[in-house]
């Protein structure tokens, strides 16, 4: 069968902030990101693409870094995904707060970029939903970092749950999941390896467990890899040969037997269960 012939691996565009694009620095490696750990769950029949952009929002107007003008946006856009996962907010509790005070805003000024938000993330999100493949947001997660007013991003965060509410998209609250595990966090936000390895856990478990997801566009016979059967054949070839080299190695440098055919190795292996 020819590799136009079969079938693609199932494609997950993440789109989001830091939180979704950053990796956990544990003793100085970059290790972990939260692409990378939903990648291994799901298996090598999916491709997780990393769409996170650091210091992106939501909010399209009167702010500097939308999610909507980077590059990611085109990538992810273009990246012909099966499944949109996205969760932006976090960054956008930076502009619910008085710029006198530090506090966050209240009345009329809150509701102001509470509207501007919705409609914003609104539209940032119909872009993924017009392409007809299911869409999932994730509330921003649970944040104790002092870069904001308290209570200023878990405003955002309940605001992406109601934008998810009102177009009738799965939502999952990854504040509530986060909430009160301090060590799953390295910095007040930023998820270290353990926070990402959490949260992985958990949105497989979302969509495996969802009736509103389809995770089961293709499987192992049909993926689009090359047919390496005589590659495999001539691979065990060889290494049965480097086997029994290995072993006339051993006998020589004992200097305990005359060297042996290769029949005599085959069978003395095959007594002991091996076969080669």
């Amino acid at each position: 069968q020819s590799l136009e012939s079969k079938k693609d691996v199932y494609r997950i565009a993440m789109i989001g902030d830091a939180i979704t694009h950053a990796n956990a620095l544990e003793d100085g490696v970059w290790k972990v990101t939260y692409g990378k750990c939903l990648n291994e769950l799901l298996g090598n029949t999916y491709d997780v693409y990393n769409g996170g952009v650091s210091g992106a929002h939501a909010l399209a107007r009167n702010t500097g870094f939308p999610y909507k003008v980077q590059c990611q946006y085109t990538f992810t856009s273009n990246f012909d995904a099966d499944l949109f996962l996205i969760m932006l907010g976090t960054n956008d509790a930076n502009y619910i707060k008085d710029s006198t005070t530090g506090e966050l805003l209240t009345g009329d000024a809150l509701e102001e970029w509470h509207q501007k938000f919705k409609a914003d993330y609104k539209a940032l999100i119909q872009h993924y939903v017009d392409t007809g493949k299911p869409v999932v947001i994730s509330a921003a997660p649970y944040n104790t970092n002092t870069s904001w007013p308290e209570g200023a991003v878990k405003t955002t965060s309940d605001w992406g749950k109601e934008v998810a509410a009102e177009m009738g998209l799965p939502c999952v609250d990854m504040w509530a999941f986060v909430n009160g595990h301090d060590d799953w966090l390295k910095d007040g936000c930023h998820p270290n390896a353990l926070g990402y390895e959490n949260m992985s856990k958990h949105m497989y478990e979302f969509l495996t467990n969802s009736e509103d997801i389809d995770l089961t566009k293709t499987d192992y016979t049909d993926l689009a890899t090359p047919d390496r059967s005589d590659y495999i054949y001539e691979e065990t070839l060889t290494s049965s040969v480097s086997i029994k080299n290995m072993i006339q190695e051993t006998i020589k440098s004992e200097n305990k037997k005359k060297p042996l055919s290769d029949e005599q190795i085959s069978k003395m292996l095959n007594n002991r269960g091996i076969n080669i």
